[in-house]
């Protein structure tokens, strides 16, 4: 046993169990045991004869310490301390320590003393050596968890003691037996009813010792296992929960010692586990006081940071927990000074090298606009940069985040998204897909892409249809989801039309991915309500893509689309026979080929169709949902949108491109269709204008089908009649039937459509359209008629109170026909001209201005289409330049600008040479007018602008939004009135080059003419009124005019913008400014700024000899030199 004394072993336990074997029988005992173990503890050389002793002390202590006289017991005592600290063993201590608590109980039970044992504990407290700290560590142990009531007045001490021990971080191992007595110290200080000040301020500083010991003891034992560091953690756990008020100040510290301590990446896994347990604690506790002590950004950042060497679902769990802690920190601290540290520290971490680290705080910030929406209506653009940077994240986590984080920002509720907002999101969102994006990133992106779209405007959308086109074949094969695959396709719906040029090869690598879905989608006997919607969208999408790629680079893949259609045509389900009907209707008219030998099939299901009686729509709410532009020739029929009618709007129109595309086979059946259409148009009140041009593209398809596409209209009524009978029956039975329906309508828009029809018939047909033969004159006076009451404003549309833009439409509609049948009418047309001129321009000042406008330019349209008429074109003349004098509005001046200079042109020699000297006034003033309007112009919106960009910059959130909408709107007004006025310019540039032109002798100085023209020429807008400009300096080349040299190189810096424009619209196909967008069919039709590729060759041709005569002025021009090259 050690060398242990056998004997004094015996003896020993002789002595502790007679001993007390006497005092449970109640005999007294003369104390001498007691005597008998002191004298072995202070002789016994084996610490194991010392520690028996003394745990037989501890059992007989208290009945033999009655029988000790007083000098006796002040012996025991002296001697127990001397022992006590002079005992090399730490587990001998341990048990002594007991024994040095029991007699100090004793011994101050009843008011005694026991002078020197607070003295000697505080010397000892102070020497620096580790065991003596311990065992006065101990002592107090034993004192604080079992107070001793006359010690009372030894708290000071005590305190003293513990700030000694704790404050040598030397010996930290003894502040770890102290670290155990702060919480009982706490307790007696709280529980004292004096609440001495000075015993609370001096516990306050043991706290700062503790920490101190608290932080060196990690670094040596962070990473062991024998949970010492769990037992300081609960130390203060303890003292934050149930004693804040008491740490005071202290609060902070002792929770940021914790807090920090979470991001030791060294410490042990169970230790970051209490760690954390008492930070979410602290949070449930005391969420003010941790506020307070501005420990919000710290304890997030230790969340962040905080590292489990290895994860298991007990881990996670924690992790998980924090999130819900993490949330409540941020939504109950709204110091803008605290959002803000949050929004540094997650551009600081979200950069950091590890993984872990920026996901934690992606998602951190992922939560805190979820569920703060106030923070992130307030810091939208420092989010999103920060997000920004991570949709290349390495980690999938973050990326998906950053992700998730744009789309919430996009779903804000409260706030409006500004264009310049909703680009920056389109760009964001794109940027963070890439070839190797998982479906949950691709997923995100769709949703943010539907969210998006359906409400940017055209403009915003052409910035970034290219890259989302270049992404979209990605995503739809990321996404996993039905209903994702479905909200890519709408996205593509509302942006394909401003694809551009170089999107094409992703267009046709995303109809490669539709082939797929709709051949898996087509084979299924079963669909979902998912799959249903994205089969039909898929439909009703890929023609608009068609006609951006073109029938060529579709025809490969057409095949599949084409089984399903003719499926789909035939089944019950509404959504896909809409479908169905959508993509038939899309591609027939242009790519009938695809449906070679299914033609009698399709035609006989569409007339079927339009005798049938109008299917209601079950899921009408669903579709409008999904935004009205993917459905393109959807008609609404109800007044309150609750069901949608399926087959007569789009079957009409569906009839009407069967007949444009399949016009040998839809022969056949033409009459079949047109009575079906005559019969609804007769008894219904809907979808009659939808029906009425269905007939008229009927028509067309039948009469070049018995006449040759290669008819060419008479000029004029002939004396008879040299259509074929079969054409002559069927433009009679079309115009029996639409002009007495023109004649009495009420309807604005049945009217307009007849009379674009009418416009349109006249170039098919020519002038027998309303009259055959010179006899038969009763379709020619209900038109002239029609004519008449529509100039006058009394026509039965007209008087149930037309809106001016809705007046305006008829009036445009109505001279469609009349500029179609300048040629055509023949000898009727100077009626018509004096109708015009007898009501149109009657009081035509006090019309409204949009009306006037509408009337000008179809009288310039007009204007470019007359042959010999010479007499008109005086006419035309005298009153383009009244109007072009009057100063009338922008639109009524140029429209008449340019009628001058129409006329001007193609007139006979000298016919208006002594008008000049008026034109020429005329266009001097509108110059100088113009270009102060510029000034003023461009003033405006610059000081607009600047005062839109500081209202963004502002904090606030009321008045400022409101303040933004509506600079926003003066300053798009502004700009309006700026391209307004650039057209007008340009129409202007464009009479003064023509009179130029047609008599250079009209001009004192062709010179200055020349330079006059070069000044005010706008290089941007109205394409058009190029080509008399290049026409003009192509005739002074040709007449080798010196006067090209005196102004080389302003002319080479205007045909570079010309070609810059050119390249410009080609690329970009601007469909707002030079263009014309046909909703109906989803046709683009681009206005180059050369009028033919024949004026484009001479004009290099042009450069390249003005090159040669000029030094190489136009090679050193960037733009032009590869153009003559």
């Amino acid at each position: 046993m050690n060398d242990m004394d056998i004997d004094l072993f015996q003896k020993i336990l002789k002595l502790g169990i007679m001993t007390e074997m006497s005092y449970e029988m109640g005999i007294e005992t003369d104390g001498t045991a007691l005597l008998e173990l002191m004298e072995t503890v202070e002789t016994a050389e084996n610490f194991m004869d010392r520690e028996n002793a003394i745990c037989a002390i501890k059992k007989i202590l208290k009945p033999e310490w009655k029988q000790l006289d007083k000098p006796t017991r002040l012996k025991v005592r002296k001697s127990i301390l001397e022992r006590y600290f002079a005992e090399p063993s730490l587990r001998t201590v341990r048990h002594f320590q007991m024994v040095v608590n029991q007699t100090a109980k004793l011994e101050f039970a009843n008011g005694g003393q026991w002078e020197e044992f607070v003295p000697t504990l505080k010397a000892a407290a102070e020497k620096k050596d580790l065991d003596s700290k311990r065992a006065v560590a101990f002592v107090l142990y034993g004192l604080i968890q079992d107070p001793i009531p006359s010690l009372r007045n030894s708290l000071d001490d005590f305190l003293f003691m513990m700030k000694a021990i704790l404050q040598d971080t030397e010996f930290y191992e003894s502040g770890f037996s102290v670290a155990a007595c702060i919480p009982g110290m706490a307790k007696i200080i709280e529980n004292d009813p004096q609440k001495d000040a000075k015993l609370v301020s001096k516990f306050q500083e043991i706290i700062v010792g503790f920490v101190n010991m608290f932080n060196t003891f990690v670094v040596v034992h962070g990473k062991s296992r024998d949970g010492s560091v769990t037992k300081l953690l609960e130390v203060f756990s303890t003292l934050i929960l149930e004693h804040a008020q008491l740490l005071g100040d202290k609060f902070g510290l002792a929770l940021a010692t914790v807090v920090k301590q979470l991001e030791d990446r060294s410490l042990f896994d169970g230790y970051k586990v209490e760690g954390v347990k008492v930070l979410l604690a602290a949070n449930k506790r005391h969420p003010a006081k941790i506020r307070e002590a501005n420990l919000v950004i710290p304890f997030i950042r230790s969340f962040i940071k905080l590292k489990f060497v290895s994860e298991s679902s007990y881990t996670e769990k924690i992790v998980g927990a924090i999130y819900g802690t993490v949330l409540q920190l941020l939504y109950h601290s709204p110091t803008p000074e605290c959002r803000e540290s949050f929004l540094e520290l997650c551009a600081e971490l979200s950069e950091s090298k590890l993984d872990v680290e920026r996901d934690r705080t992606m998602q951190y910030l992922l939560l805190a606009v979820n569920g703060v929406p106030k923070f992130g209506r307030q810091n939208m653009k420092k989010i999103t940069a920060i997000a920004r940077k991570r949709f290349t994240d390495s980690s999938t986590r973050a990326r998906l985040a950053a992700v998730s984080i744009c789309y919430s920002l996009v779903n804000l509720s409260g706030i409006t998204l500004n264009e310049e907002q909703r680009l920056e999101y389109f760009e964001v969102a794109l940027n963070s897909i890439s070839k190797d994006s998982g479906s949950i990133i691709c997923s995100k992106v769709a949703e943010t892409m539907f969210e998006l779209c359906p409400t940017a405007e055209h403009s915003t959308l052409k910035k970034f249809t290219h890259q989302f086109n270049m992404k979209s074949p990605i995503l739809l094969r990321g996404v996993g989801a039905w209903e994702k695959k479905l909200q890519v396709i709408m996205a593509v719906a509302i942006t394909v039309m401003s694809a551009k040029k170089e999107s094409f090869p992703a267009l046709v690598e995303l109809v490669v991915e539709c082939k797929k879905l709709i051949e898996e989608l087509g084979n299924l006997a079963f669909l979902t309500l998912e799959q249903t919607e994205l089969a039909h969208s898929i439909l009703c999408v890929c023609p608009m893509v068609i006609k951006k790629i073109g029938y060529e680079k579709f025809a490969p893949h057409a095949k599949p689309f084409v089984e399903v259609s003719l499926k789909y045509l035939k089944s019950a389900d509404y959504q896909k026979k809409f479908g169905a009907i959508s993509f038939i209707n899309g591609t027939a008219g242009d790519n009938a080929a695809i449906y070679s030998g299914h033609e009698s099939e399709i035609i006989k299901t569409y007339i079927h169709l339009a005798n049938q009686q109008p299917m209601p729509n079950p899921v009408a709410s669903e579709l409008l949902d999904c935004g009205s532009k993917v459905y393109g020739n959807l008609v609404i029929d109800s007044p309150n949108a609750a069901e949608i009618v399926l087959s007569k709007s789009v079957t009409f129109f569906g009839l009407g491109e069967l007949a444009r595309g399949m016009t040998q086979q839809f022969s056949p059946f033409y009459d079949e269709a047109f009575n079906s259409l005559k019969l609804w148009i007769n008894a219904s009140h809907r979808n009659r204008d939808v029906a009425v041009t269905a007939v008229f593209k009927m028509f067309k398809a039948a009469f070049i089908a018995n006449e040759g596409d290669k008819y060419t209209p008479l000029p004029a009524t002939p004396d008879s009649c040299s259509l074929k009978p079969e054409s002559l029956s069927k433009m009679v039975d079309v115009r029996n039937f639409v002009f007495p329906i023109l004649e009495r309508e009420n309807n604005y828009r049945m009217v307009i459509t007849i009379l674009e029809g009418v416009a349109e018939m006249f170039k098919v047909c020519g002038g027998i359209f309303l009259t055959e033969t010179k006899e038969r004159r009763r379709p020619y006076k209900v038109y002239a008629l029609t004519y008449e009451t529509i100039l006058t404003n009394t026509h039965s549309c007209q008087v149930v109170g037309l809106s001016d833009s809705m007046n305006a439409e008829v009036t445009r509609a109505l001279f469609a026909t009349f500029i179609n049948g300048c040629n055509t009418i023949g000898d009727d047309f100077p009626y018509l001209v004096g109708l015009v001129r007898q009501f149109a321009l009657f009081e035509f000042e006090k019309k409204p201005t949009l009306y006037r406008s509408v009337v000008i330019e179809c009288l310039v349209k007009a204007a470019e289409v007359l042959q010999d008429r010479k007499h008109i074109e005086m006419l035309f003349f005298h009153l383009f330049l009244e109007h072009f004098e009057s100063g009338d509005t922008l639109d009524v001046h140029m429209h008449s600008g340019k009628g001058l200079g129409i006329i001007i042109e193609n007139s006979i020699v000298d016919t208006y040479l002594n008008a000049y000297p008026f034109v020429k006034e005329y266009v001097y003033q509108f110059f100088d007018h113009a270009e102060d309007f510029y000034k003023e112009n461009l003033k405006d919106i610059q000081s607009f602008t600047s005062y839109k960009e500081r209202v963004e910059l502002s904090e606030e959130e009321s008045e400022p939004d409101d303040w933004s909408s509506i600079v926003e709107d003066v300053t798009e007004q502004l700009e309006e009135e700026r391209v307004l006025a650039s057209a007008a310019l340009a129409k202007t540039c464009g009479c003064f080059a023509r009179m130029i032109l047609r008599h250079p002798e009209g001009f004192e100085s062709l010179s200055d003419a020349i330079a006059l023209l070069l000044k005010y020429l706008p290089l941007h807008g109205e394409h058009k009124e190029y080509t008399p400009i290049f026409k003009l300096f192509l005739k002074l080349n040709a007449t080798n005019s010196s006067v090209l040299t005196d102004h080389a190189p302003a002319i080479v810096e205007m045909f570079a913008d010309a070609f810059t424009a050119d390249v410009k619209l080609e690329d970009t196909e601007d469909i707002e400014r030079c263009g014309d967008y046909d909703e109906e069919n989803f046709i683009v039709t681009r206005e180059s700024v050369f009028e033919s590729e024949d004026i484009k060759k001479k004009v290099i041709i042009f450069l390249k000899v003005f090159d040669k005569k000029h030094g190489g002025i136009v090679s050193k021009n960037k733009v032009l030199k590869p153009i003559i090259a």
